[in-house]
């Protein structure tokens, strides 16, 4: 920073009031009003505590008595073929990233209740069975 009265660079932020003017001056020009702020050392920052919190995962349970077919990838993949559709046209027509029915396909994504529900009406087939047998 500079001195606000003579322009030299005051090393030591030293805040003197001359004339009624708070202003920032440097060791030499400190000496024409009088300190009403004297340099301090510059303290170190309090950190906060970093608390990791975990993402929330939206729950993977289906409706009761109903759970989502073990191979549930590949019943979506070859129901899209045979209507003839990419992957990139089942996205649009979902309003779905491409690369979350690619997941799906793959099994690497677990598809939550309304992608299941969204899915089935886009592809008319069934992902759920009953987990009471």
């Amino acid at each position: 920073m500079n001195c606000e009265l003579c322009g030299k660079p005051a090393f030591e932020k030293t805040f003197v009031e001359i004339d009624g003017a708070v202003l920032l001056a440097c060791d030499e020009c400190s000496t024409l009003g009088s300190i009403v702020q004297e340099p301090r050392a510059e303290s170190q920052k309090m950190r906060k505590a970093f608390i990791q919190k975990k993402p929330f995962l939206p729950s993977r349970e289906l409706d009761e008595g109903l759970s989502l077919k073990a191979d549930y990838g590949s019943a979506v993949r070859n129901k899209r073929q045979a209507l003839g559709l990419t992957l990139e046209e089942l996205a649009k027509k979902m309003f779905e990233k491409e690369s979350v029915l690619q997941k799906i396909e793959s099994q690497k994504l677990i598809p939550s209740e309304q992608l299941v529900a969204k899915l089935e009406k886009a592809l008319q087939l069934s992902l759920r069975e009953n987990s009471r047998e």
